[in-house]
Order: C-alpha cells, then structure tokens, then sequence
C-alpha cells in the first residue's frame, strides 16, 4: 500500500513537471522545434510559427532540411551535432514561408532513448537578423570612415583593425592582429599610448588626446573607450578611434596667425575700430579710438553706443537697416568726442551672427573726416567764388576738352548763342557758328593743344545772323590737370566792336586835323610870302 501511494505521488509529480514543460514551451520567446528520428518536424511551440510565418499544417511532418537553404543544411551536418549530441550558437539562415531568408542562431540537441538509439532532436532558434544588420552596418561603419579604429586588450595587443589603420601603417591584417602596440611604434609613442590604455582600464571612462605621429608627419586625435562584459561590467578591451586632424592643426595654426596679424593691424591701425555686443554696449575698441574721440578705457567699456552719437544722427544710422542688411559701408555723420564736441566721421558697419543666424554684436569702423569735410567746405565755397566771377563777367569764358567740345561756360558765352550754359556743354562751334569761323575756331583751338602756346588778345572779325559786324578781342591757352598734363584749352573772348569803331573814328579824324593842319601851313606860308612881298616893296 505504502508503495502504491510513492507511485502515485510521483506521477503527480511528473504530471506537474510536465505542465510546467508545456507552458515554457508554448510560450517561449524563442522557437523551439522538435523532430522525430526521421528528421521530421513533430512538434513545435507559437513562436515558431510567428517567427517563420508557417502554420500548423505547413510544419507537421516537413523534413527539417527543407526549412534551410541547402548551402546552409550542409553546413550544418558538417557540425556531427548527432555524434556530439548537442551543439550551440550555430549561425545560419532559415526560409521563412515566402522563402525570404531570415538570418538565426540555433541550438541543436539530440534526444536519444535508454539504449542510446537517436529518437530525435531539438532546436532552439533564435532570431539574430538584427544583430547581423547591425554588425554589417557596424562593419560598414568601419570601413568606410576616414577614421583609424582599432581594438586592443589589457596587453595593449591589437585585437581589431579596419582598413584606414592598415594603410596608415601600410601594414596587412596579419602583420598588425595579436601585435602589441610596441611592436609597431617608437617607444615615446607607446609611453603616451600605454598610459591612455591603462587609464582607461583602471577607471573605465572614456579619454581623448591629441596626438603627432612622428613617422607620418600627422596630427591625430585619438579617442579611447572602454568595452565592458555585459554580466560582470568590466572593462574587457579599449577601442580607440584615430582621427585626422592635421588640417585642422594647420587651420588653427594659420588662424592663429591670422588673429596676430588682426591684432597688429587692429591695435595700430590708423582708424577707429570698434566693437560691440548684441545689446549694442561697446565691448573692445583700438588704441586710435581713445586718441580720436579722447575717451578712455574706463568712459568706453560697455558704454551704450548711441551715446557716442548726436540722437539725429543715431536715428539716421537706425534708418539704414544695418542688422537687415548685415553690412553698410561710408555712412558720414558725427559723433561726440569725450569734451561733446562733434566729430565729422565716416562708418562703415558689419553685424556679426553667431551660427544660428543670430544677431551677436556689430563691428564699426570710424574715420575722421574732419579735415575732409574742411576741405570740401573749402572747395564748394572756392567753387562757388569761381562760378560767381565766372558768370559775372561780361566776357565769355569757356574750357574745352581735347575734342574742342566745350565741358564749361559761362552764362555770357550761352546768352551769346541764345543758349542755357547746359545747352552747349558735349558740343562743338560747329553746332553753334558758321562753318568757315568754327573752322577757324577749331584750328585756332588745335594749335594751342599741340603747341601749348597761347594765343593773346587775337582781333577777329565776325557777322552775325542778322549782318551785323563784330569784332572779337579772343585770348586761347591751354588748360592743364595737376599732373601738368594738357587736357584742353581754356578761351575768354571780349566783344572790342567799340574799340574798334573808335579806332576808325580817330583814325578819320586824326587825317581830317592833318589836312587841316597841311592847309593852315601852306595858308600860314603863303600870308608869310605876301608880308614879305609887301615888306620888299
């Protein structure tokens, strides 16, 4: 009786165990696949049928073989798993039911009866198809990137290398894996190399360096990372990624030298430069804006810049859109020295974007035009002086250029030829005279351009339209730029008509007074002779 409870006691716990199997089974994460002796699939849990797309009536009884291709069944019988019995992580490929192939890794077991005669197997598949994607990026990743990237162990021994290490060593795969670091480098090298390692095995944190390899003639910046167990979190390697980063050294250098040589013109230029911040408060300026505006370090420093500046003028420079536009050059205004005298200045000014297009501050550079503006009120009011004398006189005065086509008038010259003065400037005697006497103007005009000689108070004859007779008193000399360079001729020419007309009148006159003067002698004569007859007598 005894041994009839223990019997049914353990078929009680058999049948629980079992329950307990069934529901592993059904329910597990992973396929799990059985087959009979004839390598017929006999039995199988949901995944299964999730994984591979088959249903109950595709897999019972398939040959298992016709689930691989064949290349990857005959890599599998390659593995004896019914002579070993069993066989883990066998990485392979599986038809799906539309014969897509799904990368997986499997689990062989065989199940053998008490004699030891093989009744089966089972298999456990696991879906890796994502882990093989990401080694292929990864791989991909690897070699194709500019970068060195290598893995190497506490020994410092190479255990992964991509292609851009090897040909920066110009070494093949077999002569860098299961090197040591020393074995390809120059002590000094491993020294700084060793101890990065070290560092990172010992503290299992990320490092970064810059490097110069002596034997490239390159700058690198190395990154070490450690890699980790995922069960027990230890640093188990190093992988050190090498970058390039000898253009971005000589970079730096040539800006670096290029802020020197900013810097001299900067400080010693002989224009104010200032800049200021994005709440447009002065921040840094040169030594010629203290000397111009007289203002010093501790007046300027964060000063608001539309202090510096009259409010109209400030408002003129507002008016340009300047941070629209980014940049305007030559805007003339005033701004006020440190005694509030204004100073006539031009600026020219650049607003700086940080590389979100963001406004952070503006650059101007101001240059005194004081004595400029002197000399231009100079020469407006000398220009001015000139006009008034050039129009207030009776004559007519006139600049050609070497084509004796007329560039300046005076209102008398026009009110000769009925004309505004605009009306005769581009044009030529010939376009206001008679053919004959602009001939002879031109000819005139010509001689004192390739003699340089002038031509002094010339008379000359002239008939008007109406047949009036003139007479021109005309003076030509030629007209030079500052260079002494002659670049056309300059005339004035005097209406001398009455002068003239005088002239002849006393000429008349002076012939009348001389015939007179012959009849009075002879008269005077001839009574002398009378008086001196009668005086004989």
């Amino acid at each position: 009786m005894q041994h009839e409870e223990i019997m049914q006691n353990k078929d009680q716990d058999l049948h629980k165990h079992d329950s307990r199997y069934e529901t592993i089974f059904r329910n597990s994460p992973v396929a799990i696949m059985l087959t009979n002796e004839y390598e017929q699939i006999i039995d199988w849990n949901n995944y299964t049928e999730q994984l591979l797309g088959w249903t109950m009536d595709d897999l019972f009884m398939k040959p298992v073989n016709e689930l691989y291709p064949s290349e990857e069944w005959d890599k599998i019988r390659n593995q004896n798993v019914r002579q070993k019995g069993i066989h883990h992580h066998i990485e392979t490929k599986m038809y799906r039911k539309e014969k897509e192939p799904l990368d997986v890794a499997i689990s062989l077991s065989v199940i053998k009866d008490t004699r030891g005669n093989i009744k089966g197997s089972i298999g456990v598949i696991k879906d890796i198809s994502q882990k093989i994607h990401a080694e292929q990026r990864l791989q991909s990743l690897l070699e194709n990137t500019n970068d060195s990237i290598y893995i190497v162990d506490k020994n410092h021994t190479y255990l992964m290398v991509n292609q851009e290490l090897l040909q920066r060593l110009q070494l093949s795969k077999n002569d860098v894996i299961g090197k040591t670091f020393d074995a390809l480098h120059t002590p000094e090298e491993t020294l700084a190399f060793s101890q990065k390692i070290d560092g990172v095995f010992t503290h299992a944190i990320s490092a970064k360096e810059e490097h110069k390899s002596e034997k490239l003639g390159q700058w690198f910046l190395r990154t070490y990372s450690p890699i980790k167990d995922r069960i027990t979190n230890e640093t188990v390697a190093v992988a050190v990624v090498s970058k390039d980063i000898t253009e971005m050294k000589q970079t730096e250098s040539d800006l670096k030298e290029s802020e020197e040589n900013y810097r001299l013109i900067f400080e010693n230029s002989a224009i104010a430069i200032m800049k200021s911040n994005e709440k447009e408060q002065i921040i840094s300026w040169n030594n010629y804006t203290e000397r111009m505006l007289g203002w010093t370090k501790e007046d300027l420093f964060m000063k608001p810049v539309h202090e510096l500046y009259p409010s109209e003028e400030w408002e003129k420079i507002r008016n340009q859109n300047v941070r629209q536009k980014g940049i305007h050059h030559h805007i003339e205004t005033k701004m006020y020295r440190k005694d509030q005298e204004p100073l006539d200045v031009a600026i020219s000014l650049s607003v700086q974007k940080n590389q979100h297009g963001e406004v952070i501050g503006s650059i101007g550079v101001i240059k005194d035009i004081s004595e400029q503006k002197k000399a231009q009120e100079k020469m407006r009011y000398e220009h001015s002086l000139f006009q008034s004398l050039l129009n207030s006189t009776p004559d007519s005065v006139y600049f050609k250029n070497t084509e004796n086509k007329f560039v300046l008038v005076n209102t008398t010259k026009a009110h000769n030829h009925d004309l505004k003065p605009d009306q005769l400037i581009g044009k030529t005697d010939f376009d206001f005279m008679p053919h004959d006497q602009a001939q002879k103007a031109t000819d005139d005009d010509n001689k004192v351009l390739q003699t340089q000689e002038p031509i002094i108070d010339h008379i000359e004859k002239l008939t008007t339209n109406e047949g009036e007779e003139k007479w021109l008193s005309v003076t030509k000399l030629p007209w030079y730029d500052a260079n002494h360079t002659v670049i056309g001729t300059m005339g004035i020419s005097r209406d001398v008509t009455k002068r003239i007309k005088g002239q002849k009148e006393t000429e008349k006159y002076k012939k009348v007074a001389i015939g007179q003067n012959m009849r009075m002698i002879e008269l005077r004569d001839k009574v002398k002779d009378l008086i001196d007859e009668m005086e004989n007598q």
